[in-house]
């Protein structure tokens, strides 16, 4: 379960995620060159998940409206081990779509296709894509012109997803709470979007953050088991499609090993700029409009107070 976005921050176009898992994922960051295009991508080993971007400015996130996300088996039902049949995959290693969004959606099986909610960026074009997706392959694809937030729960296909209990409304609270923030933060670099995706939240339970963090909910609700299973952010992706910058934060508590992995010839100037970092749950914390959130939680996800 994650939080992905859409942003424009000064005239550049962003793609962000906080990247949630029941699971302390190893991430290996691969940067290499498929068809004469060098690409980079985040390849979660247990769940073989990718996402990425390329030097054309094709980027794409992703957050699933599978209820059963977060389970370690969970994508290798969706997704190929042979990445040359991944939609990600096959999306990063074109300049641009060779066929269009709907060829590659007609053309997958229920074993690749793309589920859940994506944000499909190419810069070049300056065309910003949501694609709306559940494991049957019935699609939406549409143009975004805005800053736009997704979580765990459908808009289009209002049936997929968190849709109820604390699991919607979780989904719910994440998507709105960004929202509110990206409006009224006044967002000028990539380092406030990223404080803003990972704020503290005194007064609201952190099972509702946008940025999870399992000993930051032990230590907030007394008498909670400590053997569950605990949704976690493992780490944030953040891509500048315009200026070609990949940057991950691994979070320190809810991650295992990230490995950069440099495939580019010899020589190879990479038109692709890396940067990875570590970072955890904001120590400093900041309360949020109690009326506000009752406010936003008048729609079918949210009714489950």
């Amino acid at each position: 379960m994650c939080v992905i976005l859409y942003e424009k921050i000064n005239g550049m176009n962003i793609i962000a995620k906080n990247r949630d898992r029941a699971y302390k994922p190893y991430i290996d960051i691969i940067h290499e060159i498929v068809n004469g295009i060098e690409i980079i991508y985040i390849h979660d080993r247990t769940n073989l998940w990718i996402e990425g971007m390329n030097e054309y400015g094709v980027g794409i996130i992703n957050s699933t409206l599978s209820i059963h996300d977060g389970k370690i088996t969970t994508k290798k039902r969706v997704l190929e081990t042979n990445k040359k049949k991944n939609v990600i995959y096959k999306i990063l290693t074109k300049k641009k779509y060779e066929t269009n969004l709907q060829d590659i959606f007609n053309n997958s099986s229920k074993k690749n296709v793309l589920e859940g909610h994506s944000i499909l960026v190419h810069d070049n074009e300056n065309e910003i894509f949501h694609i709306e997706n559940n494991v049957e392959n019935q699609y939406v694809i549409k143009k975004i012109d805005k800053p736009s937030v997704y979580t765990n729960h459908g808009i289009i296909l209002q049936d997929e997803g968190f849709t109820e209990g604390k699991k919607g409304l979780s989904s719910c609270l994440r998507q709105k709470i960004i929202e509110r923030e990206l409006k009224n933060a006044n967002i000028k670099s990539i380092d406030e979007l990223v404080a803003v995706m990972n704020k503290n939240y005194s007064n609201l339970d952190p099972r509702f953050h946008p940025y999870r963090d399992k000993n930051t909910t032990i230590k907030a609700i007394r008498n909670i088991n400590k053997n569950q299973n605990f949704v976690s952010t493992s780490g944030q992706l953040i891509m500048n499609l315009t200026n070609k910058e990949f940057i991950y934060y691994s979070d320190k508590n809810n991650s295992k090993t990230v490995n950069y992995i440099n495939r580019l010839p010899r020589n190879y100037v990479s038109k692709i700029k890396v940067i990875i970092e570590k970072t955890e749950k904001q120590r400093k914390k900041t309360r949020i409009a109690i009326s506000k959130i009752k406010k936003i939680c008048k729609n079918k996800t949210c009714k489950n107070k």
